[in-house]
């Protein structure tokens, strides 16, 4: 929070706005701290907590009642599993809305005009088939009508302009778009060739009218359903969808980092336990540090499709894991 306030300040003078305004910014980013704390906090938890009972030879009095390492254990792993899925809450129900707020306070910081996600804003939109675009003013949801439609026929292959219509009314039905008080211009080789206008003039197009309806996000402001719908939309497009299905499975496996971290904290605080606080907290952060390191070489590969999506997403979360439990069934119960 400290380091965002220093770094976020100069946009603040710059601009002359007022500090509440980074304040509230600031305040819809603490749940993404929060998300992204809990792993480290997780791990460092479990090397204090753990480390301190080896310290002062609880473990030693517990084993020595017959109870295993792993039956001590057992309580910190199944709270590592509850803050796993705070995690997923987080990322599925409250980070959507707070990142796409975080989003519009800075625009409205830097004086930079608001970002469009709700049909109601947007005024563009590409056809399934991508050789048209739409343009309009205004579309009614209840009626299904646009107000002043403009659209632009092209060959997708060149992207060479073929034609262009206007109509002050577009009706739409199911399959069908009939235009009213409207006018058509051809073109060839990018030189109008034809000019008419018409009373009434009907199309044939793909689209129904919750196509016209949905809201545009990136992924950080979608859930993981909402991601999902997302990329299926652009695969029936034929669009590249390998940075989107990174972001997919990355959505499922940073929640589990938590349980990751904690299953590899229990050994090293066994080991490690009776050299002190310090050597635990130290330790927690150079693991971390690794982790994340880990989880931006293996996405930025995935995003270069050099590397599966799943095994871009899951790679880091595969390696810790294993190394944790190796370390966690190698210890002496």
């Amino acid at each position: 929070v400290i380091v965002t306030f220093i770094d976020r300040i100069d946009n603040i003078h710059k601009h002359n706005k007022y500090l509440m305004l980074l304040l509230e910014y600031i305040r819809y980013r603490i749940p993404e701290f929060i998300h992204y704390i809990l792993p480290v906090a997780a791990l460092a938890t479990t090397l204090l907590s753990l480390g301190l009972l080896t310290k002062f030879n609880e473990i030693t009095a517990m084993k020595a009642c017959g109870i295993s390492l792993y039956r001590i254990t057992l309580p910190v792993v199944l709270m590592a599993v509850l803050v796993s899925f705070l995690s997923f809450y987080l990322q599925e129900n409250i980070l959507p809305n707070s990142n796409k707020k975080v989003e519009e306070i800075w625009d409205k910081i830097n004086d930079v005009p608001p970002r469009s996600y709700s049909y109601l804003d947007r005024r563009w939109v590409l056809s399934k088939e991508k050789n048209r675009i739409y343009h309009y003013n205004y579309f009614d949801r209840e009626k299904s009508v646009f107000s002043q439609l403009s659209i632009y026929d092209f060959d997708p292959s060149t992207w060479s302009f073929q034609r262009r219509i206007y109509s002050e009314r577009g009706y739409l039905s199911e399959g069908h778009l009939s235009l009213a008080n409207c006018w058509y211009r051809d073109f060839v080789n990018g030189r109008p060739t034809k000019f008419e206008k018409s009373e009434k003039m009907d199309l044939s197009v793909v689209e129904d009218r919750s196509y016209f309806m949905k809201e545009r996000k990136v992924p950080e402001q979608m859930s993981y359903r909402e991601l999902g719908q997302y990329i299926e939309e652009l695969e029936e497009r034929d669009f590249d969808t390998v940075r989107f299905k990174v972001d997919l499975n990355y959505k499922v496996s940073f929640p589990l980092a938590s349980l990751i971290m904690t299953l590899l904290g229990i050994p090293f605080a066994f080991s490690m336990g009776k050299r002190g606080t310090l050597v635990g907290i130290g330790l927690s952060i150079v693991i971390a540090m690794i982790y994340w390191g880990g989880i931006g070489i293996f996405k930025s590969l995935g995003y270069l499709n050099y590397l599966d999506a799943f095994l871009a997403a899951w790679g880091p979360n595969l390696i810790f894991g294993l190394i944790g439990l190796y370390l966690l069934f190698t210890l002496r119960t």
